[in-house]
């Protein structure tokens, strides 16, 4: 099923669609509040700002989707598979998440007071700036204390359950740290630099900045905000963007052969003559990625994520 027939038959009154196959679906801005898309295929769909509230997503397969700033209040997760997914600014408060495979995802700035988080298996995720304020979640039982993937869980300024903040295994290292100071301070020309590689830059801030003609390759740049920046002729090969925001960045001419732009926001951005090439083990380039009057490698401009 495609998503104008999905929305022909919602709009129509439907409501069950139950195992429906909505891979790389573009389903931004909808609202689909009440919908059943349990034991749906939502592999690389694309669900930014949809109101999903009171949905039932049961036994689901979310993979490098993205459901960044969605409205997903008193929506059912149980059972899903939620891989590599973007939940950025979600609304997720008083969700069920009961059994969810829940790794590799990031919530950054998420909203999930009163959501229920109970024997879900949780890895490499990012909480930083979550709030998690009277939630149902047995965190002391099978998460950061004691689960086998604790170290690569982040909090960083997170709202626990017990409403007190806290930051864990959140570690920026100094080059990052210098980085952002000088940006903090103004500074905003960082064209020309050959950083050291492989590095991380996890969750930097340098909108607006000059990125031009730097050798920035193997390193981690998810859940950065590089909006407006300009990277044109700069070498990122092998990195990893998800969950970044490059909307209206410039990428001409850019070296992107192996990076990942997997669930990156590109409204506005600009890939003319940009190389992006992938190998087959790897993430996805561009699944769950946002391209909306984006300008392509090619020259041609792609709506398909508006």
């Amino acid at each position: 099923m495609d998503a104008e027939e999905l929305l022909k038959r919602y709009a129509a009154g439907e409501r069950d669609f139950t195992g429906v196959d909505l891979q790389k679906a573009q389903l931004n801005n909808l609202d689909l509040s009440g919908i059943n898309l349990s034991k749906a295929n939502l592999e690389a769909a694309c669900l930014f700002r949809a109101n999903l509230s009171n949905a039932n997503l049961s036994g689901a397969w979310l993979k490098y989707s993205n459901l960044s700033f969605a409205n997903l209040s008193n929506a059912d997760f149980s059972n899903a598979m939620i891989l590599a997914t973007n939940l950025n600014h979600t609304n997720l408060s008083h969700a069920n998440l009961t059994l969810v495979e829940l790794a590799d995802s990031s919530l950054v700035s998420a909203s999930l007071m009163g959501a229920i988080i109970e024997h879900s298996e949780l890895g490499g995720i990012d909480f930083s700036y979550a709030n998690l304020s009277d939630a149902n979640w047995d965190y002391r039982i099978n998460t950061y204390l004691n689960y086998r993937d604790s170290d690569n869980l982040i909090f960083h300024d997170t709202i626990f359950p017990d409403r007190s903040i806290k930051t864990i295994n959140y570690c920026p290292n100094e080059f990052a740290e210098s980085l952002q100071q000088r940006y903090d301070e103004g500074e905003r020309d960082f064209s020309g630099w050959w950083m050291p590689f492989p590095g991380d830059l996890r969750g930097i801030r340098l909108s607006g900045s000059n990125l031009s003609y730097c050798y920035i390759i193997e390193y981690d740049l998810s859940n950065t905000d590089l909006r407006n920046c300009n990277l044109e002729n700069t070498n990122l090969q092998d990195s990893c963007l998800a969950f970044a925001d490059l909307s209206g960045a410039n990428l001409r001419r850019t070296n992107l052969y192996s990076a990942s732009l997997c669930l990156t926001n590109l409204t506005n951005a600009n890939l003319e003559g940009a190389f992006i090439e992938k190998r087959d083990y790897e993430a996805p380039n561009l699944d769950g990625a946002i391209l909306c009057n984006t300008i392509m490698p090619d020259g041609s401009i792609r709506n398909d994520g508006c």
